[in-house]
């Protein structure tokens, strides 16, 4: 299975509201229908008065498309319906131009896929150009994962696939943390906690940046 995990930041004029209340409606009809989807997560942010609840991240829209494959989701979108339907409401909808995607496979760590619990804390880990991939995944799956495994209810990670797809189809990150708390009150807290500082230094050093996004997974597929 092939996750594509894609992020990109409103178009001008429009409030983040204005973009989830329509996302959430008439672009998952029409994103919902593309060939070959085998799964479609909706990640709306976790919002306080409107805005961001961890900061701004740089992204207003962030989902997970499954498919089989790289070729079964070449295909889906070369097709009509996302060329023609998708295509134009992203139009109105996200800037592309500023558009950034993650292409990987999904390691559920902790916890069952798909059941729809509590809310998701993601981080796109970005790794120091000293650091090799396979370096950063142990120090993931390992340690840091000892460390969430209490605080949490869910724990997957998306592990980048090594390609050479140009522009806007690079690899934006290296991989991304998601973590499942039991409700957004807990996710703070933990944020806050001496636990989440122990956890974010099994990973020091092994990483160039983070962007952390807080939110609710709204199931499309």
């Amino acid at each position: 299975m092939i996750v594509r995990i894609g992020a990109a930041p409103r178009r001008p004029g429009l409030s983040t509201p204005d973009v989830l209340e329509h996302w959430r409606t008439a672009h998952a009809d029409a994103a919902g229908r593309i060939p070959g989807l085998r799964g479609y997560v909706q990640y709306h942010p976790v919002l306080v008065d409107g805005v961001h609840a961890l900061g701004y991240p740089g992204f207003d829209a962030c989902s997970e498309l499954d498919f089989d494959s790289l070729e079964a989701m070449d295909a889906g979108f070369a097709s009509e319906i996302y060329r023609r339907d998708v295509v134009a409401d992203e139009q109105q909808l996200v800037d592309k131009e500023r558009f950034t995607l993650v292409l990987g496979e999904r390691h559920v760590l902790a916890g069952e896929r798909g059941d729809g619990r509590g809310v998701r804390l993601l981080t796109f880990l970005r790794r120091h150009p000293a650091v090799a991939a396979g370096q950063l995944w142990a120090a993931v799956a390992g340690p840091y994962a000892d460390r969430v495994a209490d605080a949490t209810i869910g724990h997957e990670v998306l592990r980048a696939l090594d390609h050479d797809r140009p522009g806007r189809e690079q690899q934006a990150f290296d991989a991304v943390d998601e973590l499942v708390f039991a409700d957004v009150a807990t996710a703070r807290g933990w944020l806050a906690s001496e636990a989440a500082v122990d956890a974010a230094l099994t990973l020091a050093g092994l990483t160039a940046g983070t962007t952390r996004l807080l939110a609710q997974g709204v199931v499309v597929v």
